[in-house]
């Protein structure tokens, strides 16, 4: 009496199929995800920021960077600007956000640092906040750029 059932060859033959039809499609997917969490991402941080902003300007009765508090300030002293601006208008209504001394952002000890490219200056007065959702802001003569994690400032591989 024969058993019926496949032959070892068949089964292999019918992985690798498998295996060619996922390693095709896998990229895809996996960009297609990788696309909907960074909208997410800047979705989250705009909220984040459009409700601090309008607190702020409702407190300090100002646009956000409109001439606000430079008197306090050295002449031309961008990083205490950018620094104060976010301590008035930003901080105060965002909980867990993560300061770093963009100071520090600057010649080997940059390790962690954003960078904007062909902008070191912006990258070195600017304020730089890392929110809880992974998506930071970098403050910068009253401007704001938000950075999506998009590398790993660690490994400096994508993710």
């Amino acid at each position: 009496m024969r058993i019926k059932g496949f032959t070892l060859a068949e089964v292999l033959i019918t992985l690798g199929v498998i295996g060619v039809v996922a390693a095709i499609t896998m990229p895809t997917l996996i960009s297609v995800y990788r696309q909907k969490v960074t909208a997410t991402k800047l979705k989250q941080t705009y909220s984040i920021l459009s409700t601090a902003l309008n607190a702020g300007e409702t407190e300090y009765g100002v646009p956000f960077g409109y001439a606000y508090e430079r008197d306090k300030c050295q002449q031309n002293d961008a990083w205490c600007r950018n620094d104060m601006l976010y301590k008035d208008f930003i901080k105060p209504y965002v909980s867990n956000a993560r300061e770093v001394n963009s100071g520090t952002c600057w010649g080997s000890s940059s390790a962690g640092c954003p960078s904007i490219k062909n902008n070191h200056a912006m990258t070195y007065f600017g304020k730089y906040v890392t929110f809880a959702n992974g998506t930071s802001i970098l403050i910068y003569g009253a401007r704001i750029a938000v950075i999506t994690d998009l590398l790993s400032f660690n490994s400096k591989k994508p993710l």
